[in-house]
């Protein structure tokens, strides 16, 4: 049997951790829950040219993970993140309207022509 794997969700993953090695000024390698909860507090996510979202996603994803929660029943002391996703068209199947970061974060979509 021959496993699927999808080259954007590995792409994905990457960049953000990069994003996330970035951010905390540390080697992805020695990145921790701890060290992504401090780079996401507060902070604001915006992703131009977002399309389908996945790329948005995939950040919101690693925020849940570090336990950065808006909603009531998993609610943390801290403040954030919060993400922009901008594109010129609007599109069908968003990926960050999925259930599992859906109402977990605050995030906005925007219908902006960026040129």
């Amino acid at each position: 049997r021959q496993v699927h794997i999808d080259r954007h969700a590995v792409q994905n993953g990457f960049i953000t951790l990069s994003l996330l090695s970035q951010m905390t000024k540390r080697p992805r390698a020695e990145l921790s829950l701890a060290d992504a909860r401090s780079a996401f507090e507060g902070s604001l996510v915006v992703e131009y040219g977002c399309g389908r979202g996945g790329l948005g996603r995939w950040a919101m994803l690693a925020a849940v993970e570090a336990g950065c929660c808006t909603d009531a029943a998993q609610s943390t002391p801290y403040p954030g993140p919060w993400f922009i996703l901008v594109d010129r068209e609007t599109r069908r199947h968003k990926a960050e309207n999925k259930s599992d970061v859906f109402h977990r974060l605050e995030s906005v979509r925007l219908r902006y022509d960026i040129v």
